[in-house]
């Protein structure tokens, strides 16, 4: 399967918006705390699998 070009450069417009999301979201938070979070997240997701 392969993108179109347009495919690509929505792909790359929506990736920026969610990494903007995520540094807003993490935001004055260690780096360690975020590591735990996406842990927590994790292991929540996998409870509902």
């Amino acid at each position: 399967m392969t993108l179109t070009e347009q495919g690509r450069a929505l792909l790359d417009e929506a990736d920026g918006i969610v990494l903007d999301a995520d540094d807003r979201m993490t935001a004055g938070l260690a780096h360690a705390d975020v590591r735990r979070l996406a842990e927590l997240l994790t292991a929540c997701a996998e409870n509902l699998a």
